[in-house]
């Protein structure tokens, strides 16, 4: 996957006004975005952060889409522990009614099964 000049998706402590979007300063914010999917989305259960799965098909979930170099997705990967915490998979999302190609950090299922709270899911993450 050529992760050069691609567009992300982010849905929780990345997105404006969370701990986390200082990583995204030096990319360029494409707008509010949607998934065209629908996903699960859940807490983690010792800790301040979503995990979106992909075999729950429950809610299209809310987020921003921002353009990111490779350095910055490389930040992103070391934050969201890639690939054994998190894999990164293309979706659609549509932005400013549009429809784009974006990668979103999605729950890696076959590691760490315990860490999910399926007793707390959750719509949007805020």
């Amino acid at each position: 996957m050529n992760d050069t000049n691609m567009l992300v998706f982010v849905y929780g402590t990345l997105m404006s006004g969370f701990r986390n979007n200082y990583l995204l300063d030096n990319s360029k914010f494409i707008g509010a975005a949607e998934t065209v999917d629908k996903f699960g989305l859940y807490k983690v259960k010792h800790g301040d952060f979503p995990f979106a799965i992909d075999s729950e098909k429950l809610t299209h979930l809310l987020g921003e889409v921002y353009k990111v170099d490779e350095y910055t997705m490389q930040m992103l990967d070391t934050l969201e522990n890639y690939p054994e915490l998190y894999i990164k998979k293309e979706i659609e999302v549509i932005v400013n009614n549009k429809r784009l190609k974006a990668i979103i950090y999605l729950k890696n299922e076959n590691n760490y099964k315990d860490v999910i709270d399926y007793e707390q899911q959750i719509e949007i993450w805020d």
